[in-house]
């Protein structure tokens, strides 16, 4: 296997990731309710297969003490290019964050291109943020955000750079993804990637509140488009051991973006605030996720 890792280039990190052979495995999993988990399923991972635990909300829990399933049919990888966007979290940086990615996927996803965006404003020696807070102040309490829109500009600037290649997926990790959801509930994005989005650790974006309380994803007015088309998935991953963003302020995003019509998922794991890529069942769950997103499945909906 061979990888070419990311780089900066002009504030951007732009990166692919190549691998020469493909991943087989299974794992097994548990569902669980918004209050707890319930009963322990040893059978192959199949997100979109598992009845939702309420209309229009899948939750799913990555366990580490349940054992593999035996089924060498099961393959979740892909050779499909992916263009992906990525956004790092307050007092992280995109080099680091890309690597990351990079190294959790690139065996299941060779043809992975990540771009990862550097937030604007330094936070520390080698960390940046995406907007700053007085003292005391957190995301999901702030009443705006001081330097939003110059880092909704660095953002839409991705987007703008080649219009013919578009972004198929977006993850993004705490600020990064309260970034992300309040480009989403402010309609500020030209479209919705194929493969959705994936936000760790997404904090209620507290500014927007009133935003969010009225969205409505809309679709196309022709029944036949509409027979064609998805609404945008959204992949929300909380972890139970949060110290950073309770995972009360987590679901309260979640919840409003299902009631807004987006495809709301959820993964539970047992870690903390990072990025779950160290833990295999919560990384394979994710990936299964992604390959759900495929246009061999369905179209995508745009946003109006």
């Amino acid at each position: 296997m061979r990888s070419l890792f990311p780089r900066v280039v002009g504030g951007v990190l732009v990166g692919l990731s190549v691998a020469c052979h493909k991943q087989t495995t299974t794992f097994a999993f548990t569902t669980a309710s918004r209050r707890g988990c319930s009963s322990s399923i040893n059978s192959r991972s199949q997100l979109l297969q598992q009845q939702p635990i309420r209309k229009g909300l899948t939750v799913m829990m990555a366990s580490s003490s349940t054992n593999s399933v035996n089924d060498k049919n099961t393959i979740i990888s892909t050779n499909e290019p992916i263009r992906v966007l990525a956004l790092h979290g307050s007092g992280d940086n995109a080099d680091e964050f890309s690597l990351q990615l990079e190294e959790a996927f690139r065996e299941d996803f060779p043809n992975m291109d990540i771009t990862a965006i550097q937030a604007p404003f330094p936070k520390n020696e080698n960390g940046y943020c995406w907007w700053t807070m007085p003292p005391g102040i957190r995301s999901f309490t702030a009443d705006q955000y001081e330097g939003f829109e110059t880092s909704a500009n660095k953002v839409m600037e991705v987007y703008d750079v080649d219009k013919n290649k578009k972004i198929d997926l977006v993850v993004a990790h705490s600020q990064g993804a309260i970034l992300m959801a309040s480009l989403i509930t402010l309609h500020r994005l030209p479209y919705h990637p194929q493969y959705g989005y994936i936000l760790n650790g997404c904090a209620f974006c507290n500014p927007f509140a009133a935003q969010v309380e009225s969205l409505q994803i809309k679709s196309s007015s022709s029944k036949e488009q509409q027979q064609q088309e998805r609404p945008p998935r959204c992949l929300f991953v909380i972890a139970h051991d949060d110290k950073v963003t309770p995972c009360s302020i987590q679901e309260k995003m979640r919840d409003g973006f299902q009631k807004a019509g987006l495809a709301v998922s959820t993964i539970q794991h047992p870690g903390g605030h990072s990025f779950p890529t160290e833990d295999d069942n919560s990384r394979k769950l994710i990936q299964e996720w992604i390959l759900a997103g495929s246009n061999k499945h369905a179209g995508s909906t745009t946003n109006n």
